[in-house]
Formats: C-alpha cells, structure tokens, sequence
C-alpha cells in the first residue's frame, strides 16, 4: 500500500512494482484504490554529473461511464494529485540524494 497527501487530502493507492535495474527502470501497475489500472514508469537516465528522473503516468480508468466523462475526470485528477504528488517525491529524494556527507 502507498500513501501520500496532496495538501490536507490523504491519497491511497495499492500498486505491484517491479524494478528492471538492467534497465534502471521501477514500474508499478495501480490495482487498488480510486487509480487502479494505471501504469507508471520512472526512468533514470546519468547525464554526466547528474541523474535525470522521468515518470510515465498512463491511465484510462474503468470507471463505469462514458469516455466523454471518464478521460476529463482523470485528467483532471492526474493534475490535481497524481503530477503533484509525483512531482513531491521527485523533490524529495532529490534532497536526499545531494545530502552532503551522505553516501548510498
């Protein structure tokens, strides 16, 4: 189970992750909670110096209404929550990770 806030909102979710670090890439497929059925991929890519992170978010929810309604919700959703939320955690382990005198 994952959790995370968006403002004073909790947000939860149940995903299977899988991690590829061959190809140094996590995957999490969504199958609990209100985003069940998304497909995530995060991707780290070394730029010299620095590691660039990149986050796919793909979803069409199976939510019993038409396309019309279903994609502008999810939309909708995906800006409110799920970017923010992503975009929180890439913050956060950026902090982290440029910590001086940390080493992983």
């Amino acid at each position: 189970e994952m959790a995370a806030r968006r403002d004073f909102i909790p947000v939860k979710w149940l995903s299977i992750q899988v991690v590829d670090l061959a190809r140094r890439l996590i995957r999490y497929k969504h199958s609990g909670g209100v985003t069940t059925g998304m497909d995530v991929e995060w991707s780290f890519v070394d730029e010299g110096d620095r590691v660039t992170a990149v986050i796919v978010h793909e979803w069409d929810p199976p939510w019993p209404l038409p396309a019309l309604v279903r994609r502008p919700i999810a939309f909708l959703a995906g800006e409110l929550f799920i970017k923010v939320v992503a975009d929180r955690t890439l913050r956060h382990i950026k902090r982290h990770a440029e910590l001086p005198g940390e080493s992983s």
